[in-house]
């Protein structure tokens, strides 16, 4: 298998630092707006968008939900693909082996662990320099 070119790595580099630096500035000025925004009344328009993204991520975490046991399926199916292949090779990789196993062990542990833990839903803090701190949700400050 043939690794990547120099000129591959440098653009693929490139891309990334500026995807960091347009996203890192436009965060900040989504929170601005985002903390401008909280004292003004809310639109007819705005709530429609509101709305729309509630149920957007309503379809996502049903989609995540039920996409779960397909994933731990294909895990186990691919898991168990590799480990019956090791011997055809010839040779039984003994370490690889408990690190394929640990990891799919684990993986599906965390997966399940994820349908049953229960987080309360809170807004996050503000950072310190922004219009409403931590002390105006109740959650700290002065």
């Amino acid at each position: 298998m043939e690794g990547f070119s120099r000129e591959e790595l440098d653009i693929y580099l490139t891309h990334q630092l500026k995807t960091a630096g347009v996203h890192q500035p436009s965060s900040g000025v989504t929170v601005r707006y985002i903390d401008h925004r909280m004292d003004a009344e809310v639109t007819t328009k705005e709530m429609r968008l509101r709305k729309v993204y509630r149920k957007l991520i309503d379809v996502a975490g049903l989609y995540y939900y039920v996409s779960l046991p397909f994933v731990a399926v294909l895990l186990l199916a691919i898991a168990g693909s590799v480990l019956y292949g090791f011997p055809a090779i010839g040779r039984i990789p003994v370490q690889l082996m408990v690190v394929l196993v640990l990891g799919t062990v684990g993986t599906i542990y965390k997966m399940a662990r994820s349908v049953f833990i229960k987080v309360k839903p809170q807004d996050p803090p503000r950072a310190r320099g922004s219009a409403r701190t931590l002390e105006t949700d109740g959650r700290g400050g002065k």
